[in-house]
C-alpha cells in the first residue's frame, strides 16, 4: 500500500521522500546507477540546463513516476551520480594499497577521476548550475579529507586540536579541488603521478607546520 502511496505522489509531480535508513537493494542501486549514467551521458550531449526529467528518464528507459521514488531533482540525481563515481574511485584505491599511503591514494584517485571524467567536467563547466555543482564537489573532498585526517590523528596520536583539524580540512580539500578543475581545462594527456606528487609537496610541507605550532 505504501508503494502505491508513493507511486501516486510522483505521477502528481509531488516530492517524494524516501526513509534514508532503508535497507539498500540490489534493484534500487540499479535504477539510481541507470538513471545517474542516463543524465552524465545526456550532459555530453546537450547543456545541462536544457535537460528535462523526461529526458532522463527515456534514456534510462523508466518511468517518470520511479525517478521521483529515488530523487526529488534533476540537480540531486546529479549530485548522487557525481560522488558515487567519486566515492568508488576512492574506495578502490583504499583497498589498494597500504594504510601509510592512504593520504597520497586520495589525491592519486581524484586526479585519475578528473582524467576520466575531463569532458563531464568541462561540460557542466557551462552551465548555470556550476558553481553548485563546484560547491558539492568541495564539500564531498572535505568530507573524505576530514576522515582520512581524523584517522591519521587517532592511529599516529598527532596532537591537533579540533580548529587545527577544520583548517587543515578546508585547505587540503580546497587546494585539491582548485587543481582537480584547474585539470579539466588542460589539454593533451595529464600525468597524474607528477600532479599528485606536485600536490602533495607543497601541501604535506603545510600540514606538518601547522601541527608543529
Amino acid at each position: 500500500m505504501f508503494e502505491y502511496f508513493l507511486k501516486w505522489q510522483a505521477v502528481q509531480g509531488k516530492p517524494v521522500t524516501i526513509n534514508p535508513t532503508r535497507r539498500p537493494d540490489r534493484r534500487r542501486e540499479r535504477t539510481q546507477r541507470l538513471l545517474g549514467d542516463a543524465l552524465l551521458a545526456l550532459i555530453l550531449e546537450r547543456n545541462y540546463d536544457e535537460i528535462r526529467i523526461e529526458d532522463i528518464c527515456h534514456r534510462a528507459d523508466l518511468g517518470r513516476a520511479t525517478f521521483y521514488l529515488h530523487y526529488t531533482s534533476k540537480d540531486e540525481l546529479l549530485f548522487a551520480a557525481l560522488e558515487r563515481i567519486l566515492s568508488k574511485a576512492h574506495a578502490r584505491d583504499l583497498a589498494e594499497v597500504d594504510p601509510a599511503q592512504r593520504g597520497a591514494s586520495l589525491a592519486q584517485s581524484v586526479f585519475d577521476h578528473i582524467v576520466t571524467y575531463r569532458r563531464l567536467y568541462r561540460c557542466l563547466a557551462q552551465s548555470a548550475q556550476s558553481g553548485i555543482v563546484d560547491r558539492q564537489i568541495r564539500a564531498f573532498l572535505e568530507k573524505i579529507t576530514h576522515s582520512e585526517l581524523q584517522r591519521q590523528r587517532e592511529q599516529a596520536g598527532l596532537d591537533i586540536a579540533e580548529h587545527q583539524l577544520e583548517f587543515a580540512v578546508v585547505y587540503l580539500a580546497s587546494a585539491l579541488h582548485g587543481i582537480m578543475m584547474w585539470a579539466a581545462t588542460l589539454e593533451g594527456e595529464i600525468d597524474v603521478d607528477a600532479l599528485s606528487r606536485q600536490y602533495l609537496t607543497f601541501t604535506h610541507a603545510g600540514f606538518r607546520a601547522l601541527i608543529a605550532n
